[in-house]
């Protein structure tokens, strides 16, 4: 089981990430997405999906972005990838 619960989060890592950096005209979709992968992580944990978002919001999402920008973007310096 953890290791089903640590694929979810990825999951929600990479679709929040995809519903920041998306078309557009892609976005409605894209939330979407996230939003049933956290009401998925809800039912799995017994947490409200707002609990579930603001702690990913707070803890993991920072360092998942800003990694996956530094392998995505290496050409870009640092400073510009931040924000």
């Amino acid at each position: 089981m953890p290791d089903e619960r640590a694929q979810l989060l990825g999951r929600i890592l990479d679709a929040l990430y995809a519903a920041e950096f998306c078309l557009p005209g892609e976005k409605a979709q894209r939330e979407h997405d996230y939003i049933q992968l956290l009401d998925e992580a809800s039912r799995l944990s017994g947490k409200s999906s707002t609990l579930i978002k603001e702690a990913i919001l707070k803890d993991r999402y920072p360092n998942y972005r800003q990694e996956r920008l530094k392998r995505e973007l290496q050409s870009v310096p640092a400073k510009v990838r931040r924000n």
